[in-house]
């Protein structure tokens, strides 16, 4: 987080009239508020607002934490001690700009929780306003507040590519709004939907719906499936240079998903 002191003071037309006080800044990338950079695009009340849009999630899987064994925690002890007059250099010189960023990212967290704890109170609402026969209102106060500025407009597509994603994630755990919407434009009768989870299932039922799953399918095949996506998943999404290899299977990941999510959520 680089920091720079303004000789010139603050650019004409730039940023508001609170910062032509301050002569030192704290630039930091985006990422620590949104890090998939979308928040703007979904809100309604944005300048920046989009209705259909392409997300791409480069984070990969998760590793759960394990307590060390004793072996591994006397070696960790010994490797800290050893870097700790640079861990204590280095933390001094930084420990201002880590606050600034613990509290930026504090602060959009908690934002966050209390625009879901009123989301969820909201849902509550709703359903109880179906279940007593009032989803009329309801329904017309929901729909006019969501459609904001984007006025009367179809439903909105999204295409959410990931690195963690493998078929039988993706195919088997259709939300379950998606596969009604495509029944009952395939004239599915009730009660003759997929089990979720059940890839092979699943399959058969886009099939019949139209959805056309073989060229994401043979990319994936194409590509090593399963295992090309964990070698995927191991690929170091830093500023380091990427191999052909490392490049390749990136490439064919995404496109699989592409295909296959403009297939099942965008038509």
């Amino acid at each position: 987080m680089p920091q720079k002191r303004w000789k010139g003071g603050i650019p004409e037309g730039w940023g508001k009239d609170g910062l032509k006080d301050h002569s030192r800044f704290a630039l930091v990338d985006g990422g620590i508020l949104d890090n998939l950079g979308i928040q703007s695009l979904l809100s309604s009340k944005s300048g920046l607002s989009c209705w259909d849009i392409i997300v791409s999630d480069a984070g990969t899987r998760e590793e759960l934490w394990k307590p060390r064994n004793i072996v591994a925690k006397a070696f960790k002890s010994a490797w800290d001690t050893a870097c700790a007059g640079v861990g204590v250099g280095i933390g001094w010189i930084s420990i201002g700009d880590l606050k600034r960023v613990t509290e930026v990212m504090f602060n959009k967290e908690v934002r966050q929780i209390r625009h879901h704890l009123f989301d969820e109170q909201e849902k509550s609402w709703m359903i109880a306003a179906i279940e007593s026969g009032k989803a009329d209102e309801a329904l017309k106060e929901f729909v006019g507040r969501e459609r904001g500025s984007h006025g009367t407009r179809e439903r909105r597509k999204i295409l959410f590519i990931k690195i963690n994603q493998f078929w039988d994630s993706m195919i088997g755990h259709i939300p379950n709004w998606r596969l009604r919407e495509l029944g009952d434009r395939a004239g599915v009768k009730p009660g003759h939907y997929p089990e979720r989870g059940n890839t092979g299932e699943m399959e058969l039922f886009l099939t019949g719906c139209g959805v056309d799953l073989a060229p994401a399918k043979d990319i994936y095949k194409r590509m090593g499936g399963d295992e090309a996506v964990r070698k995927a998943n191991d690929v170091a999404t830093s500023f380091s240079k990427l191999s052909a290899e490392s490049l390749d299977i990136l490439y064919s990941h995404a496109l699989w998903q592409a295909n296959a999510l403009h297939g099942i959520y965008w038509k």
